[in-house]
């Protein structure tokens, strides 16, 4: 049975009823950021709320606030084996006032996301955010870890002596590069988004590097652990990085709302070394293959993964 919403009556501290109020108290708030995840504990001890058509029925709640800009992309998951999870998010302190966005099971199983499966939710002001952190049925207690992610960002650099492409999703590592750094690589001035956790159907990325080709050296990616176990085991490829960024995969070269494809493009061996390129473009995935590169992915367009949007 699906929870009624817009109907709270009250809010309870520590089982204590009190007079209907717009905000939560501050007993109730916790603080978290972006980036952050908290293991919380939802508690007859605790905060709750009812609703005017079962005003008996309880519903232990921890609210949680951050901060966020206008256009920032967030995603808010509550995981748990205890609760059926239920998660709501505000752009203001008020039991009356109406979600921005609220979720049952779009984490996967019982578990909570907002939005639903692996796209992310843009905030449509710049202020305090506030996430009920609660349950689709009342009564239910029980440990969950609540977490608000966001985007990163990979970045691409150019080697123009060896003609070769490498992408990064490690901020100092892009800002070293784009500094100077490490000469000749160039910052190309083209990113895409790529997800900083696992997630339904989303996992890491490994990288690996090699000197085998001197005078050259290059990078390699894959989400495929089996291909990953066998560059560990060989002696061409060191792993530099299990979770260099995090993608979803995608076995049939479609990708589901809120996520764009990743193309990869193989230089063939071209100058004597092998090197990808990562890109969200169709122009420049068009573009390499004219060069003779090789697009490696799944589906009619060679799809090698999916990304947020």
């Amino acid at each position: 049975m699906k929870r009624i919403l817009f109907l709270m009556l009250m809010w309870f501290v520590a089982g204590a009823a009190a007079e209907a109020a717009n905000p939560w108290p501050a007993t109730c708030i916790q603080p978290i950021a972006v980036g952050q995840s908290i293991n919380g504990t939802l508690s007859e001890s605790g905060c709750a709320i009812t609703y005017a058509d079962a005003p008996n029925d309880l519903y232990y709640t921890v609210v949680y606030s951050f901060d966020g800009t206008a256009g920032q992309q967030v995603a808010i998951s509550m995981s748990s084996g205890a609760v059926d999870a239920w998660l709501e998010l505000y752009n203001v302190n008020d039991v009356d006032a109406e979600p921005l966005a609220f979720d049952d099971n779009g984490g996967g199983g019982t578990n909570a996301r907002i939005p639903a499966g692996n796209a992310f939710f843009t905030l449509p002001t710049t202020g305090t955010y506030y996430v009920w952190a609660n349950t689709a049925f009342p009564a239910q207690t029980g440990a969950f870890t609540i977490t608000v992610t966001a985007p990163l960002i990979a970045t691409e650099f150019y080697h123009p002596i060896f003609n070769h492409y490498f992408v990064t999703a490690f901020p100092e590592e892009a800002a070293n590069l784009a500094a100077g750094g490490l000469p000749p690589w160039v910052p190309t001035g083209r990113t895409f988004k790529v997800f900083g956790s696992a997630g339904p159907d989303v996992g890491p990325v490994y990288r690996f590097f090699s000197a085998s080709f001197a005078p050259m050296s290059g990078h390699f990616y894959t989400n495929n652990a089996t291909e990953a176990q066998m560059l560990v085991t060989g002696d061409v490829w060191e792993l530099e990085a299990t979770g260099a960024f995090y993608v979803m995969a995608s076995p049939t070269g479609a990708c589901s709302t809120g996520t764009v494809p990743l193309y990869r493009l193989y230089n063939n061996g071209q100058g004597g070394a092998p090197n990808h390129r990562y890109t969200i473009d169709p122009a420049i995935r068009t573009q390499m293959i004219g060069q003779g590169w090789i697009p490696e992915g799944n589906g009619a367009d060679g799809v090698f993964a999916c990304v947020p949007a």
